[in-house]
């Protein structure tokens, strides 16, 4: 019988149901920015129940014995509207709203009213609307902001406790994103792309501090206008202005380094606080909602559960949905676990790629940022390629080496993980025994993408020998029966 190794990215996360992007991380950023202390000290699940009801009266109220003008107010919907900004409580609900009229922007009467919101009788339409979806939820408290989960996490730990949380929203690339995200375009939530612009901007600073004459705004910008990561750059000289002001006697390189020790700490808080996120998502998803799997191709492999586990993830979702064992997982960049004591290392990788291949081309200033000292510096080490070896079957007509199966399922192959990728493609073709490495997909943008980056990483020649020879295949992400053809007996 086949040994199955799957390789796991974030889209696997995400396809089990479970909020673990980037997007969904700054989304809980926004929920502990807009709560603050008072209401995460003070409201329970208790008052989101209420806040849902009574919103939902409110709105009730409004269509009780009145003729509307199309164009006006009445001076009960202004009272209404003023409350929603001013009641706390609704904080507490205000992003499932958000989420519902997503929803409704898929229909076009409903888009339509949202391009002329300001008018009352479009206003009330998107009451209307959002008052009937509310009213179909069973479980109110699924798809919101858990404060009692989140304020007994922070009661595990002496140092990152409801105080350290609520710095969340101050952290330096948090602020840098949503500051910019208008500026930073579709990838606006990729915080890996964040660090990296910012990274990448001190060091261009410090390669040209010859060419600024004066550290000011905005000369001192005005050179580096056509540099990709331009938004980064303007962010960190808004920061070192804010450092010198008012200072005549200083050293501008000096003042750079500070900044990017600065930089280099915030960081490190940005991982112990994405740490404390998907430690909090784990909670929720399975022990307090305790969630099932999602039916996906994987579904077609048998024995799942006696699987090697490659994971790119942070979370052990593979064995909380899947029974595969932690003993026959690698954690390639380490695994989030907030309960720790607080003088253990949080040994999540987090940071960029080196985009260098020769280690004396290895940037100095870059190190702390990327993810290979990283790697090395929490030990998270090799073990994935112990699940390569060679495994051998007794029968009656011999002894003969087991076949392999390698599936990658909700991993773009990224190029920035060449190095893991092109190790485990090395170690199955240099063992002597059958392997298939099968890629899902989500759809076809998403397998071109694969294409293209297996092309950079194996380089074409190699792909299409790979590809011909039935070694490397494709698969739809949830094409059970397709999955069960190319999978290896």
């Amino acid at each position: 019988m086949a040994d199955n190794i799957l390789i796991l990215g974030n889209g696997f996360d995400l396809a089990m149901g479970r909020k673990t992007s980037y997007g969904d991380f700054l989304k809980f950023a926004r929920h502990i920015k807009v709560l603050g202390c008072h209401i995460l000290q003070h409201y329970n699940t208790k008052d989101v129940h209420e806040a849902f009801s009574a919103f939902i009266d409110d709105i009730d109220k409004l269509w009780e014995n009145h003729e509307y003008d199309e164009t006006k107010q009445s001076e009960e919907e202004q009272n209404f509207y003023n409350k929603l900004k001013a009641d706390q409580k609704f904080l507490l609900i205000s992003e499932h709203i958000f989420e519902k009229l997503a929803i409704l922007k898929d229909d076009c009467i409903t888009l339509v009213a949202l391009n002329s919101f300001n008018r009352g009788a479009t206003k009330r339409y998107l009451l209307n609307k959002i008052r009937e979806e509310l009213k179909k939820d069973t479980i109110i408290s699924n798809s919101l902001f858990n404060i009692d989960c989140v304020l007994d996490l922070t009661k595990s730990s002496e140092n990152r406790n409801i105080e350290w949380l609520l710095e969340l929203p101050n952290n330096l690339y948090i602020n840098y994103i949503e500051k910019y995200k208008d500026k930073l375009g579709k990838n606006w939530s990729g915080i890996e792309l964040a660090i990296s612009d910012i990274a990448e901007g001190l060091q261009t600073i410090k390669d040209n501090l010859g060419q600024i004459k004066r550290f000011q705004a905005p000369s001192a910008e005005k050179i580096f206008v056509n540099e990709n990561n331009y938004t980064a750059i303007q962010f960190i000289f808004k920061l070192i202005f804010e450092r010198i002001k008012g200072k005549s006697d200083f050293n501008r390189a000096k003042v750079l380094a500070d900044l990017n020790e600065v930089f280099i700490s915030s960081l490190e808080d940005l991982t112990n606080y994405l740490e404390f996120y998907l430690t909090y998502l784990d909670k929720v998803d399975f022990e307090m909602q305790k969630i099932s799997p999602t039916s996906t191709a994987l579904d077609a492999i048998q024995n799942i559960e006696n699987s090697k586990v490659i994971t790119f993830n942070y979370t052990n979702t593979a064995s909380e949905l899947l029974g595969v064992t932690e003993e026959n997982t690698h954690f390639i960049h380490g695994k989030c676990h907030f309960n720790r004591a607080d003088d253990d290392i949080n040994t999540m990788v987090f940071g960029i790629e080196d985009k260098e291949a020769e280690t004396e081309n290895i940037n100095q200033d870059l190190i702390p940022y990327q993810k290979f000292y990283q790697r090395a510096v929490k030990e998270t080490g090799s073990k994935f390629e112990n699940f390569f070896e060679n495994t051998l079957e007794f029968c009656d007509d011999g002894v003969y080496s087991a076949c392999k199966n390698i599936i990658i399922f909700g991993h773009s192959v990224d190029p920035l993980d060449k190095e893991i990728f092109k190790s485990c493609f090395d170690l199955a073709q240099s063992e002597g025994y059958a392997y298939k490495f099968i890629f899902t997909y989500l759809d076809e943008v998403a397998k071109r993408n694969i294409v293209k980056n297996l092309a950079i990483i194996l380089g074409k020649r190699k792909l299409v020998e790979l590809t011909g020879r039935g070694n490397i295949v494709f698969v739809k992400s949830h094409e059970i029966e397709q999955m069960k053809k190319e999978l290896l007996d």
